[in-house]
């Protein structure tokens, strides 16, 4: 929260909701977060709230003393004489922590599809324990990016558990709403029903129920994210430094700004791109799709679109790909190992 900019999200949810956001593009369009936050607050302001005398808490706040205390320390006591904001951070902290609950959660239901050890399950927690709290720069409480990454877990257990696919019709309906990096979902999903051995055009028309379910999900999330633009008026995406494309690319990777983005990349991806090279070939059909199609592509737009020192960002190929490729390959070594034993 501290050095997240998490105290900053008050200003920043204001400005969603009164249209005057900083960066207007893309956040003003990223609604689901900023609704469903101030859903929860509205419902505790008329509830819970009640009873808690927030006027008093915030009058005692003016009569801290911050003599010697760190600036981070002061702009929270200082912005906490405001009931309104005290009312809001708890709303706050309290999604951020019912998301993280989730996100753990539904971690466990998807790592526990590429290995039956639950020692190295409970590792891969811990794993990414480490890297969600080197994710953390300039990131305030990121709601739509944990919601960005429950959404592509979900996507992947339906894939491989063989759900119906009306489940990623839905997701990339909500994904709409949320963030537009949710755009690749349906892509996964479709690559994962083609037969790439037995590959031909004739093989891939006759895919009637995968293209149709993917046609649709595609066609709903333009609806959804035109109409999102419509409704609030579409600009141009506000430039950051310098703008998105080769600059930003340069800035990222050969400035002084790309030594903070190479350490903090480093604490979120580790060697794991460069680990999964060693046993290609033993890796599942759904995760090779997902490291040639989605591991690529989203590093590439990434790069040349945001500050790559976000790595918060880098968290879905992260925890949908790169994780599971490793738990997988550990997997089945130890298992390889033990059986020559």
């Amino acid at each position: 929260m501290y050095r997240g900019k998490g105290l900053d999200n008050y200003d920043r949810h204001r400005a969603v909701m009164e249209q005057t956001t900083m960066f207007y593009n893309p956040w003003q369009y990223r609604i689901l977060a900023p609704l469903a936050v101030e859903g929860v607050y509205q419902v505790m302001d008329h509830t819970i709230y009640q009873a808690i005398d927030f006027e008093l808490i915030a009058k005692r706040m003016q009569s801290v003393n911050l003599e010697g205390k760190d600036d981070i320390t002061t702009t929270l006591i200082t912005r906490a004489q405001n009931p309104d904001y005290i009312k809001y951070l708890i709303v706050f902290i309290l999604v951020r922590w019912a998301l993280n609950i989730l996100l753990f959660i539904v971690l466990i239901l998807y790592w526990r599809l590429f290995t039956d050890n639950k020692y190295l399950l409970y590792l891969a927690l811990l794993f990414f324990s480490l890297i969600l709290g080197n994710s953390v720069n300039d990131s305030d409480f990121s709601f739509n990016t944990i919601i960005d990454n429950l959404l592509y877990l979900f996507a992947g257990i339906v894939i491989l558990q063989k759900r119906h696919p009306i489940y990623i019709v839905l997701i990339a309906i909500i994904g709409s709403f949320n963030r537009e990096t949710s755009i690749m979902i349906p892509g996964l999903y479709f690559l994962n029903q083609v037969d790439f051995k037995n590959l031909s055009i004739h093989n891939i028309l006759g895919m009637k129920k995968p293209i149709t379910y993917t046609a649709v999900s595609y066609l709903l999330f333009f609806a959804i994210f035109i109409g999102i633009r419509m409704h609030f008026g579409y600009v141009p995406q506000e430039q950051w430094r310098v703008p998105a494309g080769l600059p930003m690319l340069k800035l990222n990777m050969l400035s002084l700004v790309s030594v903070k983005s190479y350490f903090e990349m480093y604490g979120t991806v580790l060697f794991l791109p460069f680990l999964i090279f060693f046993g290609l070939k033993k890796y599942s059909h759904y995760l090779i799709i997902g490291f040639f199609y989605l591991v690529p592509v989203w590093f590439a737009i990434h790069l040349v679109m945001v500050v790559a020192y976000q790595s918060r960002l880098f968290l879905v190929p992260t925890l949908l790909i790169l994780i599971p490729m490793l738990l997988q390959l550990v997997s089945t070594e130890s298992k390889r190992l033990y059986k020559l034993n």
